[in-house]
């Protein structure tokens, strides 16, 4: 999925969430990136997350429970800070 990819929890529907390694922008940089696995296919949770959370970069995926909760850290770029997210699917 990226340069280096860490998964780092998987539930009993063999669903993988991680960290991956990205270059990403016009003038590519190295950016992690929180990611889920499943099916055979990857997905950035970025791009999964509603427009409103823009200045937020979900960098890492470090649990997922069997009903699909994730839990992880996300940088925010207008305060410069670190938080937890938990992120529940909702489809």
């Amino acid at each position: 999925y990226g340069v280096d990819t860490w998964g780092y929890g998987v539930n009993d529907s063999n669903v993988v969430c991680g960290s991956a390694k990205l270059y990403l922008g016009p003038n590519p940089r190295q950016v992690d990136r929180a990611f889920v696995a499943m099916n055979g296919r990857s997905y950035d949770l970025n791009t999964l997350i509603g427009g409103s959370v823009f200045e937020w970069n979900l960098d890492h995926a470090w649990g997922i429970n069997d009903n699909g909760t994730i839990v992880g850290r996300g940088f925010n770029y207008r305060t410069g800070s670190f938080r937890a997210f938990m992120a529940r699917r909702i489809r």
